[in-house]
């Protein structure tokens, strides 16, 4: 995930607009000297030594929201007597001071769109430099990674004890760091570092997963380099929750349980396909669709799983075909009547996910050239690696003629309400979608997840914060709800499996309607009742995806 970011924005009457003076440059020999050290996983020393003209240091936040940076920076502490810290601004207490410290305890907590700032790993702690980057007002920024007689990798790269990024080689202060408590022996140190919580047959199955993917890719996308990034795998903090992220395309974070299984080998194949994707893609995107990154990236990879998936049989023949069905049908309920830009968040959450798969399999089941969606898909992304300016819509339809004009896409980007689009696409005969009232068993998990979204907007003063698992909906921190409350798992709806049975969303709407309340039922066998009533409702229109257009898709 790339994940995967905001920017804090202050706000200033305008009367102080005009009294605002712009600060002035950090002398040209001025340099701060960041490092970042782990003595003990159990926290990191993170110092800053300053330069004689600089009282305080700014965070730069970059891509960060500003409910976000609050709690990134919760339990962090200045770590001497000369720092003062606010969560914001590091400060020196006096003059004498020349070096800023800074205690960060390690921590589990994630935040979306943000890389780890204090992640533990196997006897060490995995780090971002983008939660510790700073503006460069006091001048720029060498970074130093420290693990006293054990091992570092800096962005991939491999070292004993010690690891550096100056500023003149530049990318530190967005760059993925490992420290592990390890002694390092050149050559000894294996490209996945696990945790001891997995077994054997949990890391044979994901090292074959890992070549599978690899090779599937590197035939299929044939002169598109990419190489295996290190791997650090980790055991999730709920038994049903898989995910991870990819960081510069060096450093690859897996988190899933620990106990293997069948639903765990189907589930791995699933994400660390998604993970390994991003690998095949430009670390920057030079795109017409710039500001919709996160909906190009996570989407490209989302296609690049579904159809690994089914080339490697790991789907059976309709499989493609229903994750195909969840994405269009999740992003048709996330817009809720809205156009695509008029939707909240669309960068944010599944929506990345889910709409940019729609907009892969829409586009690349163009008929406007003859290029084959994988090839296409491969040009696009050599494209951007070479740093080429690339459209989107034009590399996926028309696979990047100039003479040939994109149809669907620009239009899924405008004003129309996706729906109207969605549904105009569907009328052409040789379409992928077909308009539908009836629910397949693909669609349940989709139609499960935005009914307790409607319901909890009703609860929470119009908030929506849950995690998605494999058959329950894991309530967030944050919103003020009535009766939700954070780290309730819902599973279930009207005595029935919420997430495994239509009947359940069914019930429940029709529980709301007439008795203006609805049971849910949780993992822990407890339950509760939440007030709604005839604004929860059912979809009016949702979209099936033709078995023949579906598998073309994967030729």
């Amino acid at each position: 995930m790339k994940l995967s970011l905001s920017v804090l924005l202050l706000a200033c009457a305008p009367a102080c607009i005009a009294q605002t003076v712009a600060p002035a440059p950090a002398p040209a020999s001025a340099t701060v000297r960041a490092t970042i050290m782990m003595r003990d996983p159990a926290a990191l020393e993170v110092s800053y030594q300053i330069p004689p003209s600089c009282a305080a240091l700014d965070f730069r936040n970059d891509g960060m929201r500003a409910e976000t940076i609050a709690s990134l920076r919760s339990d962090w502490t200045a770590a001497d007597e000369c720092t003062v810290f606010d969560g914001r601004q590091i400060r020196r207490k006096n003059a004498s001071c020349s070096t800023l410290r800074l205690r960060v305890p390690a921590t589990n907590r994630s935040a979306d769109r943000v890389y780890p700032w204090a992640y533990p790993v196997e006897r060490g702690l995995y780090v971002h430099t983008s939660a510790y980057a700073i503006t460069d007002s006091c001048g720029p920024v060498d970074w130093t990674f420290s693990v006293p007689g054990g091992t570092v990798v800096v962005d991939g790269v491999i070292t004993a004890q010690q690891g550096a990024r100056s500023a003149a080689a530049g990318g530190g202060d967005a760059m993925p760091t490992v420290l592990i408590q390890q002694a390092f022996t050149p050559g000894a140190v294996p490209r996945v570092h696990a945790s001891a919580s997995f077994g054997p047959q949990t890391l044979a199955v994901l090292n074959t997963t890992l070549d599978s993917i690899e090779g599937l890719l590197k035939a299929e996308l044939p002169g598109l380099p990419f190489s295996r990034p290190f791997i650090v795998a980790t055991p999730s903090d709920h038994s049903l929750t898989y995910w991870g992220d990819v960081a510069n395309r060096t450093v690859m974070r897996l988190a899933f349980p620990p106990a293997p299984g069948p639903e765990q080998e189907t589930l791995l194949h699933s994400f660390v396909t998604h993970e390994m994707a991003h690998l095949t893609q430009p670390t920057d995107w030079n795109d017409s669709w710039k500001e919709d990154e996160a909906t190009i990236g996570e989407g490209g990879a989302e296609f690049l799983r579904v159809v690994t998936a089914a080339r490697l049989g790991w789907f059976d023949r309709a499989g493609l075909r229903d994750e195909l069905e969840k994405a269009v049908n999740s992003c048709l309920l996330a817009a809720d009547g809205k156009s695509w830009k008029g939707m909240r968040n669309r960068g944010w959450g599944r929506n990345p996910y889910d709409c940019g798969l729609t907009f892969y399999a829409i586009g690349l089941s163009s008929k406007l050239v003859s290029t084959t969606p994988l090839l296409r898909v491969r040009d696009y992304h050599r494209k951007g690696k070479q740093g080429e300016r690339t459209d989107f819509a034009r590399e996926l339809e028309c696979g990047g003629a100039q003479a040939c004009e994109p149809r669907w896409l620009p239009r899924l980007a405008g004003s129309e309400t996706l729906e109207s689009v969605l549904l105009d696409h569907a009328r052409q005969p040789d379409s992928l979608l077909r308009p539908t009232t009836e629910w397949t068993q693909a669609l349940v998990k989709p139609m499960a997840f935005r009914h307790l979204a409607l319901l909890m907007r009703a609860d929470c003063n119009g908030s929506v914060s849950m995690y998605h698992e494999a058959a329950a909906a894991r309530i967030a921190s944050g919103p003020t709800c009535g009766v939700l409350r954070a780290d309730m798992v819902v599973t279930g709806a009207e005595g029935l499996p919420l997430f495994d049975n239509a009947n359940a969303v069914k019930a429940s709407v029709k529980a709301c309607r007439e008795q203006g309340k609805t049971v849910l039922g949780l993992r822990d066998g407890r339950s509760v009742t939440l007030a709604c009533g005839a604004s929860v409702s059912l979809p009016a229109r949702l979209f099936s995806v033709d078995l023949e257009q579906a598998q073309a898709l994967a030729r």
